[in-house]
């Protein structure tokens, strides 16, 4: 922290140099320090400072309301329940109110503050609330019904509170939860795969549970160990269950290994049903299918199964071998699934085949509506492809009334405070109470305060996406721009992963542990920040949006490096990691970039690039890019770069006679 004088002051000065100010500057406290000064003490505070009540510096703030709650939060323990319930009921409208009442009652409880906690409990169906409620009555009413109560939680196979525990064990003590209730809940456990508890629970149900856990753990880690172990003539029902578990589960590394056991098995006399065959050939054929084994195409054959996910990977393997008439033969397997991506391949088939009218009349049908899937289409028939457009109408009285709202007016102080998730609760419980032409004017308004994540997300959830402006912004120019240019990157690109990454949060982390705009893993950071001589300390230097702009765009650059400049490849290595996408590209030859996107094994990865292509789109037209960009992303995918030639598919071209193509796997499409 630095003094109004300049002067740097040790963090434990702080408290006191809070108040110092308050002493050396009476009434108008919040005046006097400005916001740099309520930004600074808003952090501190969110950190875990000890400091001074923020009533005692800024009384009149609009924040007041959030700073109090932030700084009554780890002293609710201890704060006056009066105190705590006034204020709870004074800003019971405000988006906070329900989840810092259960934070408050859930401190209660766990403080034992029981004559507090009786009076302010108001029986919620809150789990971990009424356990502390049932532990508050143990000492006032009769324990054998308490424990009862409790002990009718406890069949589950899912994980309850930590604060049921008490109660539980004082139930098990008593008998009032049986062995059998504890053998039951481990059945339930294993039933609801939630192995963790099963494990828990195991010891108190017996030896052969453990033994039984220890299995089920080795079948996921070490499934060869098990299916090694098990005699397949001689085994039990039970090891005849986890030899086939551990064969599927083998099958998601090693998918002819796998096969090569089930067939050994089956030859030294294992015995199975029909269903447990049926089931185990079709996960063998999925993922030999997702591995893109050349087995793939004979083991889906095999087996009988044509549910949605054996036919998609039908597709995607004909698709692989550009085998036209089997991705036709894939698709018509399931005739009531008329799906715009499945349209869109045996529109791609018909093409491919030389029946080009048909494909035609497909391709103008998808192109009518703009998604991935019809800007597919419009390229391939040699139309621009362009987002579909429907700008918002600005209603400046309407803009102006709202700007002026007391709760956005609040959101966007939060968000001046560096306080981004109270910033985005507040407007967004106040936009919720508007009608649909508000919160369309009110993704104008957060655009315009540059405010890009809520403007896009307001728009979407009022139905009013398309105005380029909301959906497309230029967020972080000052930084991307001059990155991008410097890296030789495509910005549209950039700016499409950004947006599909954080969607422009600068806090955004991921459950993975990504940071940041560019949401960036804090080992990969690492790595770019190194390579390009940046100095970083730790997860903050990383969420620092300049920073993480930087980093970002630097791995977006090494990814076109190792891929052959390649925006398709690099977009699936941005999402999967590197090694996975070029263990995806194709042994020979080269596919084109729609096909290559479609038979990625991840479907994670495939929604990814629908993503970030779709809104390039809508960034070349912010930007004015000009024709061709989308091709160039979705040029040939090889392990060398292809030698490019491509025609569009006009109007009005029809089958040759014979109604097959030039050849199998030609493109006579646009590329």
């Amino acid at each position: 922290m630095t003094s109004p004088l300049g002067k740097s002051w040790p963090r434990s000065c702080w408290p006191m140099l809070f108040v110092l100010a308050l002493s050396c500057l009476p009434g108008a406290h919040a005046k006097a320090f400005g916001d740099a000064a309520i930004r600074d003490y808003t952090q501190q505070i969110l950190a875990g400072e000890e400091l001074p009540h923020p009533g005692l510096l800024f009384s009149h703030h609009p924040a007041m309301p959030w700073l109090e709650k932030a700084w009554m939060r780890p002293r609710l323990a201890e704060l006056d329940d009066g105190e705590v319930e006034r204020f709870i009921s004074r800003h019971r409208e405000r988006p906070f109110a329900s989840d810092f009442r259960r934070e408050w009652l859930l401190a209660l409880g766990r403080a034992e503050r029981w004559q507090a906690f009786r009076r302010h409990y108001r029986g919620e169906r809150d789990q971990a609330l009424q356990c502390l409620a049932m532990q508050g009555r143990l000492a006032r009413k009769d324990k054998e019904q308490v424990l009862n109560q409790a002990a009718a939680l406890w069949l589950t196979g899912r994980n309850l509170p930590a604060d049921c525990d008490p109660l539980f064990r004082q139930a098990r003590q008593v008998g009032i939860i049986t062995d059998f209730m504890v053998a039951e809940r481990y059945r339930l456990a294993l039933r609801n795969d939630n192995l963790a508890l099963a494990e828990r629970l195991a010891p108190d149900v017996g030896t052969e549970a453990v033994r039984r856990v220890t299995r089920l753990r080795a079948i996921r880690a070490q499934p060869r160990t098990v299916i090694t172990a098990i005699d397949p003539a001689s085994a039990p029902a039970q090891d005849r269950e986890d030899l086939l578990a551990a064969i599927k589960r083998l099958a998601r590394r090693a998918p002819r290994e796998a096969r090569q056991s089930w067939e050994q098995a089956l030859a030294d006399g294992l015995k199975t049903s029909d269903r447990e065959a049926f089931l185990l050939t079709r996960r063998l054929a999925l993922e030999a299918a997702r591995q893109h084994l050349p087995e793939a195409e004979q083991w889906l054959s095999e087996s009988s199964a044509n549910d949605g996910f054996i036919r998609a990977w039908r597709i995607r393997n004909a698709l692989r071998l550009e085998d036209w008439e089997a991705v036709l033969a894939a698709i018509d397997s399931h005739p009531d699934d008329d799906s715009r991506q499945w349209q869109y391949w045996r529109a791609r088939a018909l093409e491919q085949l030389g029946r080009n009218k048909a494909a035609l009349a497909i391709y103008q049908r998808l192109g009518r509506q703009q998604d991935y899937y019809g800007l597919l289409a419009s390229k391939r028939t040699g139309e621009i492809p362009r987002p579909s457009l429907r700008p918002i109408e600005v209603k400046p009285s309407e803009l102006d009334s709202l700007s002026e709202t007391a709760e956005l007016q609040l959101a966007r102080t939060l968000l001046t405070l560096d306080w981004p998730q109270a910033a985005r609760q507040e407007w967004r419980n106040a936009v919720a109470q508007r009608d649909r032409e508000g919160r369309c004017q009110a993704a104008v308004l957060a655009a315009q305060w540059a405010w890009n994540s809520e403007a896009v997300i307001t728009a979407a959830r009022a139905g009013c996406r398309g105005d380029m402006v909301v959906d497309y912004p230029l967020a972080f120019a000052e930084w991307l721009q001059p990155a991008a240019e410097e890296l030789s990157l495509d910005s549209a690109w950039a700016w499409s992963i950004m947006r599909a990454e954080s969607l422009f949060m600068p806090d955004a982390r991921s459950h993975v542990g990504a940071l940041g705009l560019m949401q960036l893993m804090p080992a990969t950071a690492r790595d770019v920040a190194r390579e390009l001589d940046l100095p970083l300390n730790g997860t903050q230097d990383i969420l620092q949006p300049e920073q993480n702009v930087r980093l970002g765009t630097g791995y977006l650059r090494k990814m076109l490096d190792r891929f052959d400049d390649h925006p398709l490849v690099a977009t699936a290595a941005y999402n999967a990691g590197p090694h996975r996408a070029e263990s995806w590209l194709p042994e020979n030859g080269h596919l084109d970039g729609d096909i290559w996107a479609e038979i990625i094994p991840f479907q994670e990865t495939r929604r990814y690039i629908r993503r970030v292509m779709s809104h390039s789109i809508g960034y070349d037209l912010r930007l004015d890019n000009g024709e061709g960009a989308l091709a160039q992303r979705l040029r040939p995918v090889g392990r060398t770069p292809p030698q490019l030639a491509c025609n569009a598919l006009e109007p009005g071209t029809t089958e040759n006679s014979s109604g097959e193509g030039d050849s199998k796997g030609q493109d006579t499409g646009i590329c």
